[in-house]
């Protein structure tokens, strides 16, 4: 799946129905901060944040079955 100047909001919340989690925003401007990701269903979770780790603007973790967006 290719997010091309996609809202964060919108591809996590695709990413993270996926693999059965939540999302909560701690940082509400990431909300709609816009980015280019290439996202492979056949990863798994951990590798696919590893992934998004080099967004610069942002943090993900994952807490439970929560993404937490900083």
């Amino acid at each position: 799946v290719v997010f091309d100047n996609t809202p964060l909001e919108q591809m996590l919340s695709e990413i993270a129905a996926y693999y059965g989690m939540t999302v909560e925003f701690q940082n509400d401007d990431a909300r709609n901060l816009r980015f280019h990701f290439v996202w492979n269903k056949s990863d798994g979770l951990v590798k696919v944040l590893e992934d998004m780790s080099h967004f610069e603007s942002v943090t993900i973790e994952q807490t439970d079955n929560r993404l937490i967006v900083q």
